[in-house]
Protein backbone atom coordinates (compact mmCIF):
# COMPACT_ATOMS: atom_id res chain seq x y z
CA UNK A 1 0.00 0.00 0.00
CA UNK A 2 1.46 3.05 -1.31
CA UNK A 3 0.87 6.66 1.20
CA UNK A 4 1.05 10.15 0.22
CA UNK A 5 1.98 12.39 2.37
CA UNK A 6 -1.44 13.05 4.29
CA UNK A 7 -1.38 9.58 5.19
CA UNK A 8 2.08 9.37 6.29
CA UNK A 9 1.55 12.27 8.70
CA UNK A 10 -1.61 10.77 9.62
CA UNK A 11 0.40 7.35 9.96
CA UNK A 12 3.30 9.16 12.34
CA UNK A 13 0.58 10.41 14.32
CA UNK A 14 -1.11 7.40 14.65
CA UNK A 15 2.33 5.28 15.72
CA UNK A 16 3.59 7.96 18.00
CA UNK A 17 0.34 8.10 19.92
CA UNK A 18 0.70 3.87 20.83
CA UNK A 19 1.27 4.04 24.79
CA UNK A 20 4.40 1.58 24.37
CA UNK A 21 8.22 1.33 22.19
CA UNK A 22 6.86 -2.58 21.53
CA UNK A 23 3.14 -1.86 20.62
CA UNK A 24 5.11 1.06 18.04
CA UNK A 25 7.18 -1.35 16.32
CA UNK A 26 4.09 -3.72 16.05
CA UNK A 27 1.76 -1.24 14.11
CA UNK A 28 4.79 -0.36 11.74
CA UNK A 29 5.25 -4.00 10.99
CA UNK A 30 1.91 -4.62 10.52
CA UNK A 31 1.13 -1.76 8.17
CA UNK A 32 4.28 -1.82 6.16
CA UNK A 33 4.69 -5.86 5.51
CA UNK A 34 2.27 -8.09 7.02
CA UNK A 35 -0.84 -6.71 6.08
CA UNK A 36 -0.07 -6.25 2.54
CA UNK A 37 0.87 -10.24 2.15
CA UNK A 38 -2.30 -11.04 4.21
CA UNK A 39 -4.50 -8.64 1.41
CA UNK A 40 -2.88 -10.28 -1.53
CA UNK A 41 -3.34 -13.78 0.89
CA UNK A 42 -6.97 -13.35 1.45
CA UNK A 43 -7.58 -11.63 -2.20
CA UNK A 44 -6.18 -14.60 -3.73
CA UNK A 45 -7.42 -17.30 -2.05
CA UNK A 46 -10.84 -15.52 -2.16
CA UNK A 47 -10.74 -14.04 -5.89
CA UNK A 48 -14.00 -16.48 -6.88
CA UNK A 49 -15.88 -13.48 -4.82
CA UNK A 50 -14.11 -10.66 -6.16
CA UNK A 51 -12.24 -9.86 -2.69
CA UNK A 52 -10.83 -6.74 -1.72
CA UNK A 53 -9.09 -6.13 1.00
CA UNK A 54 -8.44 -2.77 2.75
CA UNK A 55 -6.98 -1.80 6.08
CA UNK A 56 -6.74 1.49 7.82
CA UNK A 57 -5.08 2.78 11.30
CA UNK A 58 -7.94 4.79 13.44
CA UNK A 59 -8.40 6.10 16.92
CA UNK A 60 -12.08 5.12 18.17
CA UNK A 61 -12.37 6.65 21.18
CA UNK A 62 -9.16 6.92 22.39
CA UNK A 63 -9.10 3.61 21.71
CA UNK A 64 -5.99 2.75 18.79
CA UNK A 65 -6.83 -0.12 15.95
CA UNK A 66 -6.34 -0.85 12.54
CA UNK A 67 -9.08 -1.91 10.80
CA UNK A 68 -8.96 -5.17 8.09
CA UNK A 69 -11.65 -5.23 5.39
CA UNK A 70 -12.84 -7.93 3.32
CA UNK A 71 -14.61 -6.35 0.96
CA UNK A 72 -17.20 -10.04 -1.46
CA UNK A 73 -19.72 -9.04 -3.85
CA UNK A 74 -22.29 -9.59 -1.38
CA UNK A 75 -21.20 -8.52 1.86
CA UNK A 76 -18.03 -7.08 3.88
CA UNK A 77 -15.95 -8.83 6.80
CA UNK A 78 -14.86 -6.75 9.12
CA UNK A 79 -11.69 -7.47 11.81
CA UNK A 80 -10.08 -5.43 14.11
CA UNK A 81 -6.88 -5.37 15.60
CA UNK A 82 -6.82 -3.52 19.20
CA UNK A 83 -3.56 -1.96 20.04
CA UNK A 84 -4.20 -1.11 23.91
CA UNK A 85 -5.49 -4.77 25.28
CA UNK A 86 -4.36 -4.97 28.65
CA UNK A 87 -3.20 -9.15 28.90
CA UNK A 88 -1.60 -8.39 25.08
CA UNK A 89 0.48 -6.79 22.77
CA UNK A 90 -2.90 -6.73 21.29
CA UNK A 91 -6.11 -8.33 20.38
CA UNK A 92 -7.73 -9.48 16.99
CA UNK A 93 -11.56 -9.48 17.27
CA UNK A 94 -14.74 -7.29 16.47
CA UNK A 95 -15.13 -3.58 17.12
CA UNK A 96 -16.50 -4.40 20.13
CA UNK A 97 -13.38 -5.44 21.78
CA UNK A 98 -15.01 -7.79 23.56
CA UNK A 99 -13.29 -11.59 23.21
CA UNK A 100 -10.70 -11.78 20.36
CA UNK A 101 -7.80 -13.38 19.92
CA UNK A 102 -4.72 -12.53 21.80
CA UNK A 103 -1.36 -11.80 19.83
CA UNK A 104 1.83 -10.99 20.89
CA UNK A 105 3.51 -10.49 17.11
CA UNK A 106 2.94 -9.35 13.61
CA UNK A 107 2.91 -13.10 12.18
CA UNK A 108 0.20 -14.08 15.26
CA UNK A 109 -1.93 -11.46 14.46
CA UNK A 110 -1.87 -11.97 10.83
CA UNK A 111 -2.46 -16.04 11.43
CA UNK A 112 -5.35 -15.14 13.77
CA UNK A 113 -6.71 -12.57 10.76
CA UNK A 114 -6.71 -14.62 8.37
CA UNK A 115 -8.09 -17.83 10.06
CA UNK A 116 -11.24 -14.98 10.87
CA UNK A 117 -11.38 -13.86 7.53
CA UNK A 118 -11.54 -17.39 5.60
CA UNK A 119 -14.52 -18.17 7.73
CA UNK A 120 -16.36 -15.73 5.19
CA UNK A 121 -15.58 -18.26 2.33
CA UNK A 122 -18.33 -21.05 3.73
CA UNK A 123 -21.22 -18.07 4.42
Amino acid sequence: MLFNSEHKQERLTFISMLDTPERQQLANTLLDHQLPRLAADLENELHKQDARVVFESVFHRKSPRIKVIVKLKKQEHKIIIHLDSKKSLCKVGSESGLGGSPADSAESVCRVAKNMMLRVRSI
